[in-house]
């Protein structure tokens, strides 16, 4: 139940694998020049969750962990520092401010709701290797010139109603997608809606069973750039 800020001058928590209980906030401090910090086999309990606040514009990469709460501080215009993941379980998804940019590889949501936000102009999501669970609102929300490039995605879907009819991917407002997409659904309920792009009330669709140009699709997997439904 207690703050915990990290300085500029500590480079690296290495956990070893223990479980650290929260609630609880880590902040970090720094500045962009300063060396990243690397927060390495960590994790948090589900119900008690320690969250890291990320609100400098010190690089941030954690590695090998799970459970952590990742909050970037989005108020008044902020911009926290780049963010890399490897090989972690962040709680509850993410959500990006306007213009972070973060890279991530071996990455597993499994956010009940929506998997990940990301809007604002310079917003910039890379993956290889994505997992992700449940989906009942849909897996990403890209907006306002936000991009999201995600490749050997695989979304195991549940708990998702039948009448749903969101897509999994959303771009409004100038947002990108491009995604290679597998999805199983152990309820058969998968996506009916794979990608959509809403601009100026217009709604740009690519359903499931349908083609769109350059997309490739077989097996149950499918592959897509919404760069721009209204050519």
């Amino acid at each position: 139940n207690t703050n915990v800020s990290l300085p500029a001058s500590l480079q690296t928590i290495y956990g070893g694998g223990v479980v650290i209980n929260g609630p609880g906030y880590w902040i970090v401090q720094g500045q962009a020049d300063d060396p990243p910090l690397f927060l390495e086999h960590l994790h948090s309990g589900y119900d008690t969750v320690v969250t890291l606040h990320h609100a400098s514009s010190r690089p941030v990469v954690i590695r090998h962990s799970s459970g952590l709460r990742y909050q970037p501080d989005c108020q008044h215009g902020n911009v926290p520092g780049d963010l890399f993941l490897e090989d972690v379980i962040p709680h509850l998804g993410l959500s990006l401010c306007n213009g972070q940019r973060v890279w991530a590889r071996q990455l597993n949501t499994e956010e009940p709701v929506l998997d990940v936000n990301a809007t604002g102009t310079n917003t910039s999501l890379w993956i290889l290797g994505w997992k992700l669970e449940k989906g009942a609102e849909g897996l990403a929300n890209v907006t306002q010139g936000a991009r999201l490039e995600a490749m050997s995605v695989f979304a195991y879907t549940t708990s998702r109603p039948a009448s749903l009819t969101k897509p999994a991917f959303l771009a409004q407002d100038g947002g990108q997608v491009s995604v290679s997409l597998r999805e199983f659904n152990a309820d058969h309920n998968p996506f009916k809606v794979l990608a959509c792009e809403q601009r100026n009330g217009q709604d740009g669709c690519l359903f499931a069973n349908t083609t769109y140009p350059g997309m490739v699709g077989g097996a149950g997997g499918h592959g897509f750039a919404l760069l721009n439904m209204f050519k």
